[in-house]
């Protein structure tokens, strides 16, 4: 189990590694200011945790955090909030039930494959 969870963590370190790059970069939008904001009023990336990434890069105040969503927001920060929040936790849940079918195949490993392959084809978009 720890072998396959820490997989899964790199596979997600990996995804999130295109999409902070491209926000580096200033080439990726933090939220569109023609959009609605988050829930707390803001348009901060949504994939900002306030004690890790501070820098004028990542866009809102010193120690503030973005909000993981799924709209309002591009298709690489979608596509990794759903590696981390599906695909990592089908890993976590089949592992910790023996049930490989979700862990491997069906929901886990080969789908977080997937989901990396997607983010690196939409960052070259």
């Amino acid at each position: 189990m720890d072998e396959a969870c820490k997989d899964a963590g790199l596979k997600y370190t990996e995804t999130f590694k295109v999409a902070e790059n491209l926000q580096l970069d200033g080439m990726g939008e933090p939220m569109p200011k023609d959009l609605h904001p988050d829930w707390a009023g803001e348009h901060v990336w949504s994939l900002k945790i306030g004690a890790y990434h501070d820098g004028p890069g990542y866009g809102g105040a010193q120690g503030q955090s973005g909000e993981f969503r799924m709209s309002n927001c591009s298709d690489i920060e979608r596509v990794c909030f759903e590696s981390v929040g599906y695909w990592m936790t089908y890993i976590f849940k089949g592992m910790a039930h023996g049930s490989w079918n979700d862990a491997t195949y069906c929901d886990g490993s080969f789908g977080m494959d997937r989901w990396l392959v997607k983010a690196k084809a939409a960052s070259e978009q």
